[in-house]
């Protein structure tokens, strides 16, 4: 299918799709070696100070882990050995250290897995079983729940305060350890985790943002999209796609109809998806931003083209306003009310790597 469009795509169009993989490239490569040269052997790159950062204190080869697929998919060769060497000489996990389950799994259970996949290096594998055992007792809730951090020597969890995002997206990852290594524990307890969650929605099908993962009550009812709820839904979609999990996809179909009845709204003709209280849906905030941005290709994927590509054309206006895209913004009065600088859209020459430290 890719070959026939190319056949078919419009000579400008084939020389501009080339353009901009060159510069992808391009700008991957000196984000790479700029890290290599600041910040070798460290989680991150500060770009501005050009300084290293750890983000436990320790260093657990975060970059490294989490661009080694990308590296190889580039066909950087080089710089993909040179990480993997230094990954699999140098990570280790026996660690005295707190590290955020959420975190720790999306980027660096994820990022050894994928690493794997692609390289067939039993080495990665090997580090992602010894991670996924060692975030386990995240899992030792009373609920099933898992707690916000966990120490990765001791097995000790603290922090109970958690919300959607981070107790329902864990089963991609999971799952996957569970596939490669035929043991069914890490399946079972990410899958428990996003049960969990969708078990507690409320009477008209919504979650909160902030729940008790000790007696499964909700600390705050708002509803929406955005950070903190997001890959919970889009976890449920895909882990029907990459499973076959029927129950995940009884979860998305229970799940949808209360994110379009209560969180959509319509301003001059625009569709938006706003904040709601979970328990009357009620509006909240008619805000939108950079972490809601996912949404339209998760419709897309889902089969609701006419929604995508209409949230789309919102998101973009929200990105043309001031020609960088806002943090936050209150739809219904355009202005942005927020802005970080790691979530501004600007060319990857610019800053090397991206880091949550900027100094």
């Amino acid at each position: 299918m890719v070959g026939l469009s190319m056949l078919v795509m419009p000579a400008c169009e084939r020389d501009h799709s080339a353009e901009t993989a060159d510069r992808v490239k391009t700008e991957l490569r000196h984000a790479w070696n700029n890290y290599e040269r600041y910040a070798w052997g460290h989680d991150a790159l500060k770009p501005l100070s050009k300084t290293p950062h750890d983000w436990y204190g320790q260093s657990l080869l975060m970059t490294p882990v989490d661009a080694l697929d990308t590296l190889i998919l580039m066909k950087l060769d080089a710089e993909a050995n040179k990480a993997r060497a230094l990954i699999t000489s140098e990570l280790s996990f026996d660690r005295d250290i707190y590290v955020k389950n959420f975190e720790i799994t999306i980027r660096l259970l994820g990022g050894l897995l994928s690493g794997y996949q692609v390289t067939g290096d039993k080495r990665l594998l090997e580090l992602a079983e010894d991670l996924g055992n060692r975030l386990l007792p995240a899992f030792n809730s009373p609920t099933g729940l898992p707690y916000v951090y966990v120490n990765l020597r001791t097995g000790q969890v603290r922090d109970p305060l958690s919300n959607p995002a981070e107790t329902g997206t864990l089963l991609l990852e999971f799952g996957t350890l569970s596939k490669l290594t035929g043991k069914p524990v890490f399946y079972d307890k990410a899958k428990r985790a996003l049960v969990e969650t969708y078990k507690r929605r409320s009477a008209i099908g919504l979650v909160g943002s902030s729940i008790n993962v000790e007696t499964g009550a909700w600390i705050d009812p708002d509803s929406h999209i955005s950070g903190g709820i997001d890959s919970y839904y889009e976890y449920l979609w895909k882990c029907w796609l990459l499973f076959g999990d029927k129950e995940c996809l009884e979860m998305w179909n229970g799940s949808i109809p209360a994110i379009q009845k209560y969180l959509t709204d319509e301003v001059r003709g625009e569709l938006w998806y706003g904040h709601a209280d979970m328990n009357t849906g009620k509006r909240g905030d008619t805000t939108y931003g950079a972490l809601d941005a996912f949404f339209p290709a998760l419709l897309a994927l889902s089969g609701d083209l006419p929604r995508a590509r209409r949230l789309q054309d919102s998101g973009f206006k929200m990105w043309q306003l001031h020609g960088i895209e806002p943090e936050v913004i209150d739809y219904k009065t355009n202005p942005p009310t927020t802005f970080t600088i790691t979530r501004v859209i600007r060319p990857i020459s610019e800053w090397a790597k991206p880091s949550l430290t900027i100094s």
